[in-house]
């Protein structure tokens, strides 16, 4: 019976658009709201998209983080300078490096704050760190 009325009711705005004269004694109530909808749908979409790409982004930030962590104790536990290992690491700017080293191991700390680069979540930022412990390689 539900389908019946819609039916019906699809039939009687369709009459209502299609009379001879041009004109339109009546209007349907769903008439624009595909328009309005779309108007709706449209920008929700892409702010959705562009999150989602954002933190796509976010997640290579933090893989490079932990690849210069990484190259930086190796380095340091192979017995390059702390410096000159921060330097050949090639950090990007804006992230933070720190080094300690106790006794027989390398701890390497890398932080960023990352910014969204989306206007309608204006100074938004998310921290990543990545930490990697390494053991100093003695040559005897």
């Amino acid at each position: 019976m539900l389908q019946n009325r819609a039916s019906s009711r699809w039939w009687r705005c369709e009459r209502l658009r299609q009379r001879d004269d041009g004109s339109r004694a009546g209007a349907c109530a769903d008439d624009g709201m595909v328009i309005a909808e779309t108007a709706i749908a449209i920008p929700v979409l892409m702010a959705v998209a562009a999150a989602l790409i954002w933190g796509l982004s976010l997640v290579g930030t933090s893989l490079g983080m932990a690849d210069t962590a990484r190259q930086i104790a190796r380095d340091v536990g192979r017995g390059v300078g702390i410096d000159d290992a921060v330097r050949g690491a090639r950090v990007p700017e804006g992230q933070r490096v720190s080094v300690d080293t106790q006794g027989d191991w390398v701890t390497v700390h890398v932080t960023h704050s990352a910014v969204t680069p989306l206007p309608f979540l204006d100074g938004l930022a998310v921290p990543l760190e990545q930490s990697v412990t390494m053991p100093r390689e003695w040559s005897w």
